[in-house]
């Protein structure tokens, strides 16, 4: 039974590398306030791949490094901020968890050639609709 679950997270329309002259990161927040930048993509776009673990709790819980929230309310922050001052934020998107259903983690955890994926609006910030859905893995 698969205990891990690969996400894919595909920023459309990411913020740009420079705001107001200065340097600026964009990518998924881990616990320590690092970011992990994204893949470009042939659209433009930014493609991030996460590895988050599945608990053997029910219902699952999901956890990992880059993972942020209460048990019942996880969620990644894709977050931008200024590179030469690593704690002053310019924004955070929050890719919510929860909307990843008890039947998608049930055939994940019997179909370890699959994996997770929701596109995100990079112009956004806050807590955005995320809608997950089973993909191959590439």
């Amino acid at each position: 039974m698969l205990n891990t679950l690969a996400l894919r997270i595909i920023c459309t329309d990411p913020p740009s590398t420079e705001v107001n002259g200065r340097p600026a990161l964009f990518g998924v927040q881990d616990k320590a306030g690092d970011l992990m930048q994204g893949q470009p993509t042939a659209d433009n776009a930014l493609q991030f791949d996460i590895s988050l673990t599945i608990s053997a709790h029910d219902p699952a819980r999901l956890s990992g490094k880059q993972v942020h929230g209460t048990p019942a309310e996880r969620f990644i922050y894709l977050s931008y901020r200024y590179a030469d001052t690593p704690g002053e934020w310019i924004k955070r998107i929050k890719v919510p968890l929860k909307t990843i259903t008890a039947d998608q983690l049930g055939v994940l955890r019997q179909e370890a050639d699959r994996m997770l994926v929701t596109t995100v609006d990079g112009r956004r910030s806050a807590t955005v609709a995320a809608v997950w859905e089973i993909v191959p893995s590439p």
